[in-house]
């Protein structure tokens, strides 16, 4: 488990980190954020047992290529199992699958899983739950996350996540219980990729871990 201390040192030196190569820290090393991420959503577009994917093989791709230039955070398996409410303290549990990963990332696992576990959210609460995440974002003078990129970032969880449903309490599929701005913002404008930035150089392929006890 990441303790206090080095979460502290981690967030005065991710700012330097680059999201597609592993970050060392206080001693501790967190997994880049295409590390087996990429060969497991090519590997479950590829079998065609998602659910009305709304992101294709290159979408995702295109995706991960822009996070590659986004400012880093850092991401564990972020399900309403692992935040533990005592009064008016959270507690966090569980970073065995912990990686780098864009901001927002893991608000969109909370989505995905809460919803997944619980039914259908209130729109209104998703994009409240959006605006407070990006408010705290800006007190901290760090990088918001806008609705179009937590859009796709859920789509990577539906992707990642389906494998387990029927497990860990998941009941409801994404497709079955996803709020119509998430396909709203993922297929207006001719696409689910993207806007252009500028060109990024490729990244080099990392193998799948074998260990896939949390989804990614």
């Amino acid at each position: 488990m990441l303790g206090r201390q080095h979460a502290t040192a981690y967030a005065g030196a991710l700012h330097a980190a680059c999201m597609n190569e592993p970050h060392t820290a206080a001693g501790v090393t967190i997994a880049a954020f295409d590390h087996g991420r990429r060969e497991r959503l090519h590997e479950l577009l590829a079998s065609g047992a998602i659910p009305h994917p709304l992101l294709t093989l290159e979408a995702a791709d295109a995706w991960m290529e822009e996070a590659a230039d986004l400012p880093v955070a850092f991401y564990k398996d972020a399900n309403p199992r692992n935040f533990l409410i005592t009064g008016t303290a959270i507690a966090v549990v569980d970073f065995d699958s912990i990686t780098l990963a864009p901001f927002g990332y893991d608000l969109a696992k909370l989505i995905v899983t809460t919803a997944m576990t619980t039914g259908p959210l209130d729109e209104d609460i998703v994009q409240q739950a959006l605006a407070t995440y990006n408010s705290h974002l800006q007190d901290g003078d760090l990088c918001r996350c806008s609705a179009h990129q937590l859009a796709a970032w859920t789509e990577f969880h539906h992707i990642l996540t389906t494998p387990y449903m029927d497990t860990h309490g998941y009941r409801f599929g994404w497709h079955t219980v996803r709020p119509a701005w998430i396909s709203d913002h993922l297929l207006r404008h001719g696409g689910r990729s993207p806007p252009p930035r500028h060109h990024h150089p490729p990244h080099p392929r990392r193998a799948s871990p074998t260990r896939r006890s949390d989804p990614l």
